[in-house]
C-alpha cells in the first residue's frame, strides 16, 4: 500500500542510537510496570512494549505522534469491548484460561476489523492498537473499568515518551 501517512523510512542506528532506545523503551515500560505495582491496576499491557519501542526508536513519525498512541489505543479498548457484548463474552473468561470458542473468533474478527477500520478513518495509524484490542476482546481485561486505568496508562506513556520526541527535534533542527 502506498499513500499512507507515516510510511515506514527506518534509518540506520548506530551502537549509541541502539542504546539509547533500548534504554528509553525499557525506561517507559519499567514506568508503567511501577505504576501498575504501586496502584495494582493493569497499567502495562502487552501492546504496550512495542508503543514504548516505536515512541523511543521514531519519536517524530506521525503514527507514533500523541494524538496517533493515544486514539489508536482508545480505539482498540473501543471496539474490543463492543465486540465482548455484541458477541456476550463478558463473563465468559479469558480466552487463554477457557481456550478459543467459535463465538470468540467472531469477536476477534470484529474487534480486529473494526480497530483497523478506527484507525483509518480517525488517522491514527498506530499499529500497536491491534494488540490491544485483542486483549479485550481475547477476555483478558473485560471490564470497562480497567479499560478506563488502560487509556490512562498509555496517555502517562506518552506523556513520560515527550522527552524523546523533544530530543528529536532538537536532533532535527541542528541538522
Amino acid at each position: 500500500m502506498t499513500g499512507l501517512p507515516g510510511a515506514a523510512r527506518v534509518a540506520a542506528f548506530g551502537p549509541r542510537q541502539i542504546a539509547l532506545v533500548g534504554a528509553g523503551a525499557g525506561l517507559l515500560a519499567m514506568v508503567l510496570a511501577a505504576s501498575a505495582a504501586i496502584l495494582d491496576e493493569p497499567m502495562i499491557f502487552p501492546s504496550l512494549g512495542p508503543t514504548a519501542f516505536l515512541l523511543v526508536a521514531q519519536p517524530a513519525n506521525p503514527v507514533n505522534s500523541p494524538r496517533a498512541v493515544v486514539v489508536g489505543h482508545a480505539a482498540g479498548l473501543v471496539a474490543g469491548w463492543t465486540s465482548l457484548h455484541l458477541f456476550g463474552l463478558v463473563d465468559a473468561g479469558s480466552a487463554i484460561a477457557v481456550g478459543v470458542s467459535g463465538t470468540r473468533v467472531g469477536a476477534v474478527g470484529l474487534s480486529v476489523a473494526l480497530t483497523a477500520g478506527l484507525l483509518l478513518g480517525l488517522r491514527s495509524l498506530h499499529a500497536p492498537a491491534c494488540a490491544t484490542t485483542l486483549i479485550v476482546s481475547l477476555g483478558v481485561v473485560p471490564r470497562t473499568r480497567e479499560h478506563g486505568v488502560m487509556l490512562g496508562a498509555v496517555v502517562l506513556m506518552v506523556v513520560f515518551a515527550i522527552p524523546f520526541r523533544a530530543a528529536e527535534r532538537r536532533r532535527v533542527a541542528s541538522s
